[in-house]
């Protein structure tokens, strides 16, 4: 009976999905993270770039991230002054402020960004698309 309850505890345990978590400040996994959005908020905004989160949630290999970008002295980042505007020439009054919103995976130890965008004017994030790949991580019950 003892092992019949053993096994059972280890099929449950083992079955049951975890919640996200968010990488608190000074991990290496917080830290990995972080510099794979950094990578592809620098092309966008200039480089260097430090990140404020707001939503951070990692599970399994998967990651969503809710970025508030600045300079690393604080400083607030110029969009008009961006690789974003000046070299891709997205319009200024459609960008939502220097916020990177993304999708990222792990490959190979590696953090990787998928899928994002700075300052996003509407919810894309939200499309179902992201679901199959991202369940575990995507905010606000939305698969």
């Amino acid at each position: 009976m003892r092992n019949l309850i053993s096994v059972f505890l280890i099929l449950f345990v083992g079955s049951a999905s975890a919640e996200p978590i968010t990488p608190q400040p000074g991990t290496q996994l917080r830290r990995d993270v972080l510099d794979a959005a950094r990578v592809a908020a620098e092309a966008d905004l200039g480089a260097p770039v430090r990140f404020v989160v707001q939503e951070l949630l990692v599970d399994a290999g998967r990651a969503f991230a809710i970025l508030d970008a600045q300079r690393p002295d604080g400083s607030a980042v110029d969009l008009a002054l961006t690789p974003l505007v000046l070299e891709q020439g997205r319009p200024i009054d459609l960008i939502d402020g220097p916020i990177f919103i993304g999708y990222l995976y792990q490959s190979d130890g590696r953090w990787i960004t998928d899928d994002y965008v700075i300052g996003p004017t509407d919810v894309w994030w939200a499309d179902g698309r992201f679901c199959a790949k991202y369940s575990a991580v995507v905010p606000y019950n939305i698969c």
